[in-house]
């Protein structure tokens, strides 16, 4: 018996952007084989129509859905067991969620199926974790491109090559699953929160002064990335933001700067991220607290 994993990206945010941003760039049509028996590609038709119909909520499978499958990504020759459990060994979520280091997408598990073959044929289809968390997840800002591109698809390939090959330090790892998190995460509230955590795991080194390690430090790796726009002030901006959060000051309505200032913040904790990922020398620097006082000393 033949196992297939996927996760479909449905092309709701692609429907709704402007022509002009489709035309400019447009999405991933040809396949790209990411890594052993991992590829990003389009399902047949059918076989989509049935994953939506078997993932989407009992009692209206005669709806027709109001959306189509943009890509998936898939995996071949998934591990048999467990065998009711979707990428049991989170491969596919892995390269997901390197995915979004490299250009933010709310692909989610909603359409993600565990497709079982007997004799080439489908024997049955088992729903991924379709419901919960993980099953939905959200951008910063809904009005732009929502979707990878072909070089983005190919930049994915060069980083997971990395990324298997190399022994990351546990800060990092923290802060890439911390990231995660706020991806399948709605509720900005606690979506900031826990962006400035993947910073905080990242560099935080002492008990006293956690401001300062954050507003100094963080702005010192928006430059290490190239973002030197990003100053002190502005790390102190998101900080303060997080610690009202924490501290139970609920947002009842966020101006646009702050939206602006979230988006910032993630896209700064994404390219140190991916500098991580690629730059051992870089990534080394996280592997002890002494190396990160030294290297972005406190006053």
């Amino acid at each position: 018996m033949k196992i297939k994993d996927v996760a479909v990206f449905i092309n709701s945010s692609f429907f709704k952007a402007s022509n002009e941003l489709k035309k400019s760039f447009p999405p991933i049509r040809n396949k790209i084989i990411l890594e052993r028996d991992i590829y990003i590609d389009r399902l047949p038709r059918e076989l989509c129509e049935r994953i939506f119909s078997d993932c989407g909520p009992k009692g209206f499978s005669n709806a027709i859905p109001q959306f189509a499958q943009l890509y998936s990504f898939i995996r071949d020759n998934a591990p048999e067991t467990p065998s009711l459990i979707w990428d049991s060994d989170e491969r596919l979520q892995i390269c997901i969620g390197l995915s979004r280091l490299i250009h933010p997408t709310n692909i989610s598990f909603k359409y993600s199926a565990r497709i079982k073959y007997e004799n080439d044929k489908i024997h049955e289809i088992i729903p991924g974790p379709v419901t919960g968390f993980g099953a939905y997840a959200w951008v910063v800002k809904e009005n732009q491109r929502n979707w990878l591109i072909e070089t983005e698809g190919q930049e994915l390939v060069a980083l997971l090559e990395v990324y298997h090959k190399t022994n990351l330090p546990k800060k990092v790892k923290q802060a890439l699953w911390f990231l995660e998190y706020a991806f399948r995460t709605e509720l900005i509230d606690i979506r900031w929160p826990l962006t400035c955590m993947a910073f905080e795991s990242l560099i935080h080194t002492d008990k006293y002064k956690s401001t300062k390690q954050f507003s100094y430090r963080v702005a010192k790796l928006a430059s290490e990335v190239g973002k030197n726009d990003f100053d002190e002030q502005k790390a102190a901006q998101a900080y303060e933001m997080r610690s009202s959060l924490v501290h139970g000051q609920l947002i009842d309505n966020l101006e646009r700067d702050k939206w602006d200032l979230l988006e910032a913040v993630e896209e700064i904790l994404r390219l140190v991220l991916k500098k991580s990922i690629l730059n051992q020398s870089f990534a080394d620097i996280f592997s002890t607290d002494d190396k990160i006082r030294n290297k972005w000393p406190i006053e």
